[in-house]
């Protein structure tokens, strides 16, 4: 019975680090392979960025915020 439950517990434990190796390994394989291969540049690679959004062009930040002693003498 033991064995039993020592395999359950490998085959879990298997399981878990297949699952997180497909999740975050996986989809960089391509890159990694180019990279050892010569194809990339890796000093290149490294300062490529991807901007989500940049802050400077929000409404929010064009707009200036006044002191508060003007806004009271106002």
């Amino acid at each position: 019975m033991m064995t039993i439950v020592a395999l359950l517990v490998f085959a879990g434990a298997f399981a878990a680090a297949a699952m997180v190796f497909a999740y975050t390994l996986l989809p960089a394989l391509p890159r990694i392979g180019a990279i050892l291969s010569g194809r990339e540049d890796p000093v290149l690679s490294a300062t490529h960025q991807l901007v989500v959004r940049d802050r400077r062009s929000s409404a929010r930040s064009r707009m200036v915020a006044a002191p508060v002693a003007f806004r009271a003498a106002a």
